[in-house]
């Protein structure tokens, strides 16, 4: 009809046919795609919908080799099933046929290659990054189970090289060194290892002969997003989206 959806419409898009997503839309009803709703790779996006029934093509990004780099957020809000029809509004995404989503894939994963002390807000970690400011990072604890707690912290700064720094310092100190077995113990440092006639049986290639126990750095943040909202739904009953 050539105008754009308001507020709670339900929209199809019909096989053949292509739109482009270019706009924050407002909070829609259903949204179906048999045919396809390719994403402006040149803007910021966001989607709002009870659900979505994809059998046709959903695209974010071109490729791999050529991902969407700007921030697209996907919030899906419908009811819980019982409490409306649930074919028309339970919070899910259901696919039949492609969805296609290639965002920016950083480094997601590290480890501290230094012990970070209590209230630290400096880390350093076993590789390089590439991290951002702005970057929601959960540092792992090394303490005895139940002793402290996993610390979610944002980063104050693009990260330096294998450095990163954090806005608020760990809550509790973080062990970040290898440990090494060698004849004389356990060591910081790498040394000598004897293989002794006194343990013939054990298979000494595939035993190991170090110990990590450093803590893990994991970056949360991702440039494409698929979220529901923080309602009663969710905080009382856990109620998420689903994909199917």
């Amino acid at each position: 009809g050539g105008s754009v959806p308001i507020a709670g419409d339900n929209i199809v898009i019909p096989l053949g046919k292509t739109v482009i997503w270019d706009v924050v839309t407002p909070a829609l009803g259903s949204l179906t795609i048999a045919g396809s709703l390719i994403a402006d790779t040149t803007k910021d996006l966001g989607l709002t919908a009870k659900n979505v029934v994809v059998s046709g093509t959903w695209r974010i990004g071109d490729s791999e080799a050529s991902p969407y780099t700007k921030n697209a957020s996907i919030t899906i809000n419908g009811a819980m099933p019982g409490t409306v029809d649930p074919t028309a509004t339970a919070r899910s995404i259901q696919i039949t046929g492609n969805c296609d989503f290639y965002g920016i894939m950083p480094v997601t994963f590290a480890k501290l290659s230094a012990t970070a002390e209590s209230a630290a807000t400096s880390l350093t970690l076993d590789t390089a990054t590439g991290w951002k400011s702005g970057d929601r990072v959960a540092i792992a604890p090394t303490t005895w189970y139940g002793a402290s707690n996993t610390d979610e912290r944002i980063l104050s700064a693009d990260a330096s090289g294998a450095s990163v720094s954090l806005t608020v310092g760990v809550s509790a100190r973080r062990w970040g060194q290898m440990q090494y077995v060698t004849d004389a113990g356990l060591s910081l440092t790498p040394g000598t290892l004897t293989k002794s006639a006194a343990t013939p049986t054990i298979d000494w290639d595939a035993t190991p002969k170090t110990i990590d126990e450093r803590a893990e750095v994991i970056n949360l943040t991702r440039n494409i997003v698929i979220q529901a909202p923080n309602d009663s739904d969710f905080t009382t009953n856990g109620f998420g989206v689903h994909t199917m």
